[in-house]
C-alpha cells in the first residue's frame, strides 16, 4: 500500500490519508500495529477506513477484466457497513446500496459496499447465493420452449417450490422480459435468507420496439410493450480480498449498450431474433432477401442493429446512464496511459474481456494493451456459491424487503 501510495497522490487524496500517516515514522507504527493485531499465529486485524478506501480501490483498479477501471478514483462511493453480518440486513443494504447509486444527477453512480466483518480463507463467511439484485425469470415449457430469460429457468423453479409469491411479475410484458426474481442471502452465523428487491428500488428502462435501421418506413407495431430492463447492474457475488481476509462485498457501475442488445438476441437467453424481425421486415422484403444467399447475415445484421438502437434510445429517454462501445474504450486507452506514467508497469488486463468488440461476430481487437496477470495485492474475486448449494435443512427465513427492518 505505501509503495503505491510513493506514486500516487491522486489516490492519496481520495482515499483520505493524512501527511503524517505516510511519513517513515507514520508507517513504522501501523506496521507494528498490525504484527502485534496478527501474531505468531495469524490473527485477524483492524482495517483503518482510508486503508479500507484503498484497498476497495486498489482491487478495482487491478480487476483484469474490467474497462471502466478509470471511475474507481474520480467517481466511485465507497461504502463500509460493518453491522451489516445478518442474512435479512445484506438484502436490505443491498436495496439501499441500489437507491444511493440511483441518487445521482445522472444515475446509475458507481458504488461498492462492503458488508460485515472479515473471515479467513478456508470458511464460508457472509455471502450472497444470487448474483444480483434483479434477475429475470424464465419458464419453462414441456415441448422445450420457454418465455422469460432461459439462463434462469433452473433458479425460477426453485424460487417457486419455496414460494411463488417470491417472483413479482412486471406488469405489462407479456413475454416475461423482466419478472424479478429474489436475492438469496446467508449470514454471517449461517442464516438464510430470501428477499425480493422492492418495486421503487427496481428503476426499470422501458425499451421501444425496435425499428428497421435502414428505411424510413412505416411498419405495424403490436399493442403490448416490448421490453424492460433495469438501469443497474448491482453484483452481489463476489469477495472482497485483503491480505488473507475476506469481506462481502456488492458493486455497481453501470450498462453497456451492446450487453444488454445481446442479452434479447441470445439463442441461451431471450431469443427474440425472430420476434423483431417479424415486426421490422415486412413480408415482400423477406421475400427478396429469400431469393439471395445472404437471407441471414443481411436480417440478423438489421436485427442487431435495430435492437442496439432501441436500447439506446430506451435509456436516452429515461436519462439512464448507458455506456458504449467507443467511450469505454477511449476512457480505458486513458486509464492505461495513467497506470503506466504512474507505476512502470502496464495495469493487469485479460484482454479476451477488455480488447474486444462486445458481440462481435468478428472480434476485432480495440486496442493494443498487453495482456497481463494481476499477481498481487487485494482483489475481487467471483464465489461460485449458487441456490443449487443450499443446504435443505437451513431454514429459510423470507423478508419482506417493503417493509422497515424487523418486518418479516
Amino acid at each position: 500500500m505505501y509503495q503505491w501510495l510513493r506514486h500516487d497522490e491522486e489516490m492519496v487524496a481520495v482515499c483520505g490519508f493524512s501527511a503524517s500517516d505516510l511519513t517513515q515514522a507514520g508507517q513504522s507504527a501501523r506496521i507494528g500495529q498490525l504484527r502485534r493485531q496478527i501474531g505468531p499465529s495469524g490473527g485477524a486485524f483492524t482495517v483503518q477506513p482510508s486503508e479500507m478506501q484503498f484497498w476497495v480501490r486498489f482491487s478495482w483498479i487491478n480487476a483484469d477484466r474490467c474497462s471502466g477501471r478509470q471511475h474507481a478514483l474520480q467517481h466511485a462511493v465507497i461504502r463500509y457497513r460493518p453491522e451489516v453480518v445478518s442474512a435479512p440486513d445484506m438484502l436490505r443494504a443491498a436495496v439501499e446500496h441500489a437507491d444511493v447509486a440511483m441518487s445521482a444527477p445522472l444515475p446509475p453512480q458507481t458504488v461498492i459496499t462492503v458488508l460485515g466483518a472479515p473471515v479467513a480463507p478456508g470458511r464460508l463467511g457472509q455471502l450472497f447465493a444470487t448474483e444480483q439484485l434483479l434477475r429475470p425469470a424464465g419458464y419453462g415449457r414441456g415441448d422445450g420452449s420457454w418465455i422469460g430469460d432461459r439462463g434462469y429457468v433452473a433458479l425460477t423453479d426453485w424460487v417457486a417450490e419455496t414460494d411463488s409469491a417470491l417472483i413479482d411479475p412486471t406488469p405489462g410484458y407479456p413475454l416475461a422480459t423482466f419478472d424479478t426474481l429474489p436475492m438469496v442471502a446467508i449470514g454471517q452465523d449461517g442464516d438464510l435468507a430470501v428477499g425480493s428487491c422492492p418495486e421503487g428500488s427496481r428503476y426499470f428502462v422501458d425499451i421501444p420496439w425496435p425499428e428497421h435501421p435502414d428505411t424510413e418506413r412505416d411498419h405495424d407495431v403490436p399493442s403490448e410493450p416490448f421490453a424492460c430492463w433495469p438501469a443497474i447492474p448491482l453484483q452481489t457475488n463476489f469477495d472482497l480480498d485483503i491480505a488473507g481476509q475476506r469481506y462481502c462485498v456488492i458493486f455497481n457501475g453501470w450498462y453497456v449498450d451492446e450487453e444488454i442488445a445481446a442479452n434479447l438476441l441470445d439463442p441461451n437467453r431471450y431469443n427474440w431474433g425472430d420476434r423483431i424481425s417479424a415486426v421490422i421486415h415486412s413480408e415482400g422484403e423477406l421475400e427478396r432477401l429469400r431469393d439471395t444467399d445472404r437471407l441471414d447475415e443481411y436480417r440478423t445484421a438489421q436485427v442487431e442493429i435495430a435492437t442496439l438502437r432501441a436500447v439506446r434510445r430506451g435509456f436516452r429517454t429515461a436519462r439512464r446512464k448507458l455506456n458504449n462501445l467507443a467511450p469505454s474504450q477511449g476512457g480505458f486507452g486513458k486509464f492505461f496511459e495513467r497506470y503506466l506514467a504512474a507505476h512502470g508497469e502496464p495495469p493487469p488486463n485479460d484482454t479476451g474481456w477488455t480488447a474486444n468488440r462486445f458481440g462481435s461476430r468478428y472480434r476485432h481487437p480495440s486496442h493494443t494493451m498487453p495482456h497481463v496477470r494481476q499477481q498481487h495485492g487485494a482483489r475481487l474475486v467471483k464465489h461460485w456459491l449458487t441456490f443449487r448449494s443450499l443446504r435443505p435443512a437451513v431454514p429459510l427465513e423470507i423478508v419482506d424487503l417493503t417493509m422497515s427492518p424487523g418486518g418479516v
